[in-house]
């Protein structure tokens, strides 16, 4: 009896050291397979994050040729890792070890996702590539099948994406780590094609429809800024059908004057700080708002009043988007312009030569030609032959992002989608009670813009109660020469100036809604002061605004917002933080850049002990 129980033992001990040596001998071959796989997946995800990379700098065409040999090193090396996976002896028997079972499930539905993904992301590419990523406006007509195509396609990839099964449920840390990184991949990846998908719907619906579709094309004259540059000339957009369009001859906006006011309400704040500039109609004072889906309404309303035409929407460009037009197109010559415009010389050209050249009194002989280059550009634009699709397309939405390039539909739904890309030009869109906007606007009847420099300085101060103080300093230098005599350009114009050289502006200090702004009004969405001021040449002038945000340290963190006015030449921006009773785990301690784009910086806070 006790021999038999002495080798019972025996035997039970025996089996569980086979047992254990059986495991361990399943766990290296499975960490031999498995780190095979993992070195394969790692250069694949290596290689797609080079791509993503290139294509988040959008080079255009030939970039996208390259990534298209990065992709398929990539789908073969994710093939690779899935047959190690799939293939290995090891991995399979593990499998039935309730422990691991789990585990390695994850990590073979992590290495199908990664191959399918790969495997569709690979055929999207290459049929995009076969149907061509250029543009040909020649005979002046916008290419639609060409982007329908591209359009269905994005919608198959789309389909398949939500067809991939991905990992769930709760894994090894090691694991779990892989499968985030795969996600997030992944997610990047699916809201790409998304927002590809939509852009494309929405701009084939902006430009065509069962009838002819026109819009107001309003050339912004950044030498005499509002909240962006004055609307000074003018064209017509007309879109047939089948694509085709022309614009119409420029005209100085002089010619759309009216003699009484149109019939569009003011939101109770914008008439209290812009009503008496008379925006409903004087062309000039309609975007002195930041709110430009209510001045291209009050643009449209006026152009129906004075022509009893009633045009789909309003696109607003500056000098900004010419050059960068320029840059892509190469140089356009401008007839009455008494040199081609280059990427180089035409902010020079239009914002200063043609003024200063003008004598004082003769301002009826020079009229803004903003819109006449921007025909002119468009004119070359029908002249080449290929159009890279994805360098035009990143052009354009770097010039909306800085609010150089603004668009509105009379489609609800278009201008909905506008709104919330960024392309309407509303600086409330996306972080309303995070957002600060500044704009210095000429209040003279000049173009002295061009001698104007401004920095932004703004201290956040984050008090022991989390509440947020923002002081903003604004210092803007007129870098007229002293002697500057009288002329177009320089004035005076006798109405607000009266010596040549002399500027006259408002500072407008727009803070978050629902934020603490002494006398402010709502406007644009935010809070709005006003400060008026002057500074004569080689001067300068520095004006203070403070904001009190009581609540804005929500779960330990504080987000801001900057959105900036649309200048030639921008204005410099800087953040200083001041926070002695938390520690900062997140978010730079100062910031200083030109604020050519919405800047957001976001504080993690951890209060000191």
């Amino acid at each position: 009896m006790f021999k038999t129980s002495n080798n019972l033992k025996l035997y039970l001990i025996s089996a569980l050291i086979l047992i254990i040596l059986l495991c361990l001998t399943l766990l290296i071959f499975d960490y031999i397979a498995l780190a095979k796989a993992r070195n394969n997946f790692i250069e694949a995800k290596t290689l797609v994050l080079t791509i993503q990379d290139d294509n988040n700098s959008f080079s255009g065409s030939n970039q996208v040729k390259k990534d298209l040999i990065l992709l398929n090193k990539a789908l073969k090396l994710s093939s690779y890792a899935e047959a190690k996976l799939n293939g290995s002896l090891a991995l399979k028997i593990s499998s039935y070890i309730p422990l691991i079972s789990q585990q390695l499930s994850g990590i073979t539905t992590l290495g199908s996702a990664t191959y399918n993904t790969l495997v569709i992301t690979d055929q999207l590419a290459n049929k995009i590539n076969k149907v061509g990523l250029s543009l040909n406006f020649s005979n002046s007509r916008i290419p639609i099948s060409k982007l329908v195509t591209i359009n269905k396609l994005l919608m198959q990839a789309e389909t398949s994406l939500t067809q991939v099964r991905t990992p769930s449920g709760h894994y090894f840390s090691p694991i779990q780590n892989q499968i985030n990184k795969f996600m997030n991949l992944f997610t990047s990846l699916h809201t790409t094609i998304d927002s590809s998908h939509q852009a494309i719907t929405q701009f084939i619906n902006f430009a065509t429809g069962q009838k002819p579709k026109q819009y107001l094309l309003v050339g912004l004259n950044n030498d005499e800024m509002r909240d962006e540059g004055a609307p000074l000339s003018y064209s017509i957009l007309t879109i047939m059908p089948d694509g085709s369009f022309s614009v119409s001859q420029s005209q100085d906006i002089g010619v759309l004057s009216v003699s009484h006011p149109v019939n569009v309400s003011l939101p109770l704040g914008t008439q209290a700080v812009f009503g008496e500039l008379d925006p409903t109609q004087l062309w000039q004072s309609t975007n002195a708002t930041a709110n430009f889906p209510l001045s291209a309404q009050l643009m449209l309303a006026l152009y129906k009043q004075k022509t009893g035409q009633q045009l789909d929407g309003v696109i607003a460009i500056d000098v900004n988007v010419l050059q960068s037009l320029v840059k892509f197109l190469g140089s356009v010559t401008v007839p009455g312009i008494f040199t081609p415009l280059t990427s180089e010389n035409i902010g020079n050209v239009l914002l200063y030569q043609l003024y200063q050249q003008t004598p004082y009194g003769q301002q009826s002989l020079r009229h803004d030609e903003i819109a006449a280059t921007l025909k002119a550009v468009v004119n070359q634009l029908t002249s080449i032959s290929k159009i890279d699709l994805i360098s035009f397309a990143k052009s354009l939405y770097d010039q909306a992002q800085g609010r150089h390039l603004l668009i509105y539909s009379t489609n609800k739904e278009i201008e909905n989608y506008l709104k919330t890309k960024g392309f309407s030009g509303s600086v409330d869109y996306q972080l309303p009670k995070s957002t600060f906007h500044l704009a210095i606007e000429n209040a003279t009847a000049t173009k002295m813009d061009w001698y104007i420099s401004i920095s932004a300085t703004y201290l956040v101060t984050i008090i022991k109660s989390k509440a947020v103080i923002v002081t903003c300093k604004t210092t803007i230098t007129n870098n007229a020469p002293k002697n500057i005599k009288p002329s177009y350009l320089a004035g005076p114009d006798f109405i607000n100036s009266f010596s040549p050289g002399e500027y006259v502006g408002r500072a407008e200090f727009w803070g978050p809604y629902g934020s603490e702004q002494l006398s402010s009004v709502e406007e644009s969405g935010l809070r709005l002061n006003e400060i008026p001021f002057k500074i004569y040449p080689q001067e300068s002038v520095t004006l203070t605004q403070q904001t009190i945000l009581p609540y804005a340290a929500k779960h330990d963190i504080v987000v801001l917002h900057f959105v900036p006015q649309p200048r030639f030449n921008p204005i410099k921006l800087s953040v200083i933080l001041n926070a002695p009773d938390f520690k900062i785990t997140n978010g730079p301690l100062r910031f200083s850049g030109p604020w050519v784009k919405p800047i957001t910086i976001t504080y993690n806070l951890k209060p000191r002990k």
